[in-house]
């Protein structure tokens, strides 16, 4: 059997270094629940080879669940839990690392929780995922572990995946620029190379060991001569003292990039702080939400709703149903007067009725959408990249109409269940039917 490290070599100077891949092959990930997101992330952290996933499920296999989850075996519906009836095909995907259920006793608290690194949660639990949170950020502090947490949410075509990496998250710089000195005369320096260096950039040079003034040093560009691959440094040193002939080819500049420190706010203080600071917290300069009815603002205001809708009736709202979308939008409705201090307009009381009824649906275009999103922010809790700042959103209701002849229809237990509710079951069959 390969190692690990054999497995993922071709990555190393391609995707990551070698110290990253090491930090890879050590991260431990704790999921909350089994959905469809959650069975994507595994699969994709499984691939890429972490060391450990640990899975809390406690809800059934149903035959709904068949729709996005492509490991469950269906002799263990109504049987094991969804994690329990998928997890014989999980572990196949890769032997090297190990993938494990908790017992349904278990307490979700620090003593557990500490030993992981990353924390994902895909359920709609309401409010308990703020203590599961605040418990990550406490292990932080009491602990100065760095660990992730990330809340992953499905709800129908509306997704949202929010992330705190803690009040001090060090972002790691990316690949620094590089060039090889050809020439120096006076303090202007001449470089080869595909980059480009500009004004007031930090550089540092290496490899003219016989000029100690500059060697190993650390110097500020005061000007660019970027057609003629030149920059000029605030040097000291004078040109006579300068002996040309050690101008060889492994003498080099090499860009200096500071760590960047990004500062993360909790669940609770992006969902329940003021309109104003949502932007803030969000951090995203191109608005995406243009041509939606909702902006970010809104759609914060939507998920607090299906928080408090939970909290109050420990379930989503129900498929298709009346009664429930109407109290949804009620709760909805409340809150957006109070933050807005103005009425939804019909559009938007449409949009949050149809996010109701459909809420408890899940398809697999979807899932692994944003399954494999969640997964890549899970490796970013290493430091690489940019990870989101804080909150991702994704809606896609534009692509259905709510028929009212579905409406308080009895909803069957099936493997295309969600599909005929979102798309009719004349849509259904005949894309059951595509090869």
């Amino acid at each position: 059997m390969l190692s690990k490290e054999s497995l993922l070599s071709r990555q190393v100077g391609k995707i990551f270094n070698e110290n990253q891949l090491k930090s890879i092959l050590e991260l431990k990930i704790f999921i909350y629940g089994a959905d469809g997101v959650a069975i994507e992330v595994i699969k994709n952290l499984a691939l890429i080879t972490v060391k450990k996933i640990c899975v809390f499920d406690q809800k059934i296999m149903r035959f709904s669940d068949l729709g996005v989850n492509f490991f469950a075996n269906q002799d263990f519906v109504y049987q094991k839990t969804r994690f329990e009836a998928s997890l014989e095909n999980l572990k196949a995907l890769n032997s090297n690392i190990e993938i494990s259920g908790v017992s349904q006793e278990i307490l979700i608290n620090e003593e557990f929780l500490r030993e992981f690194d990353v924390i994902i949660v895909t359920e709609a639990l309401g409010k308990e995922v703020y203590k599961i949170n605040e418990i990550s950020r406490e292990i932080q502090k009491k602990h100065k572990k760095q660990q992730g947490f990330i809340y992953a949410l499905n709800l129908g075509l509306f997704s949202f995946v929010f992330n705190d990496f803690g009040e001090s998250f060090k972002l790691s710089p990316k690949k620094p620029k590089q060039g090889h000195i050809i020439s120096l005369e006076n303090s202007k320096l001449k470089y080869v190379s595909d980059d480009k260096f500009y004004e007031n950039e930090l550089i540092f040079i290496t490899g003219l060991n016989d000029i100690e003034e500059l060697n190993n040093k650390t110097f500020k560009i005061k000007q660019s001569f970027i057609e003629e691959n030149s920059i000029d440094l605030e040097l000291t040193v004078s040109d006579n003292e300068i002996n040309h002939n050690n101008m060889k080819f492994d003498a080099k500049i090499i860009h200096v990039v500071p760590d960047v420190i990004l500062k993360f706010k909790s669940l609770n203080e992006v969902l329940n702080g003021q309109v104003e600071e949502i932007n803030e917290a969000e951090g995203d300069e191109e608005d995406i939400y243009e041509d939606k009815v909702f902006k970010k603002q809104q759609m914060i205001l939507l998920i607090k709703t299906f928080f408090e809708f939970v909290q109050k009736y420990h379930c989503l709202p129900k498929l298709l149903n009346i009664k429930d979308a109407e109290e949804f939008v009620s709760l909805f409705k409340q809150m957006y007067f109070e933050s807005f201090h103005k009425e939804l307009t019909a559009n938007e009381e449409a949009l949050a009725k149809k996010m109701a009824y459909y809420s408890q649906t899940q398809i697999s275009p979807i899932t692994s959408f944003i399954g494999s999103i969640t997964a890549q922010e899970a490796i970013k809790t290493i430091g690489i990249n940019n990870p989101y700042h804080q909150c991702f959103f994704y809606e896609t209701y534009e692509m259905i109409e709510v028929k009212k002849e579905f409406l308080e229809e009895k909803v069957i237990d099936s493997r295309e269940r969600d599909y005929i509710c979102l798309f009719g079951k004349e849509f259904s069959e005949k894309f059951s039917k595509e090869k």
